[in-house]
């Protein structure tokens, strides 16, 4: 069933972030439910895991400077 659930997950597409405006505020991991982004302030990197990413778009609506996107694969 995991596999299955997943295979629709990843078939919405992936989160994607343009670097170049964002702030690495954070904001975007806090608000994750699945825990599958890791932003490091100091390094200015931005990581997210798309096997656990569940695509609901909660750091897309969160992120003060609209630098992520849920893109089509």
């Amino acid at each position: 069933m995991f596999k299955f659930m997943h295979s629709i997950l990843k078939s919405k597409g992936n989160i994607k972030n343009d670097t170049s405006s964002c702030v690495y505020c954070g904001k975007c991991e806090k608000i994750c439910p699945a825990n599958a982004i890791k932003v490091t302030p100091n390094e200015r990197t931005w990581v997210i895991d798309n096997e656990v990413c569940v695509r609901c778009k909660r750091c897309v609506r969160t992120c003060p400077k609209h630098s992520l996107s849920l893109v089509k694969n």
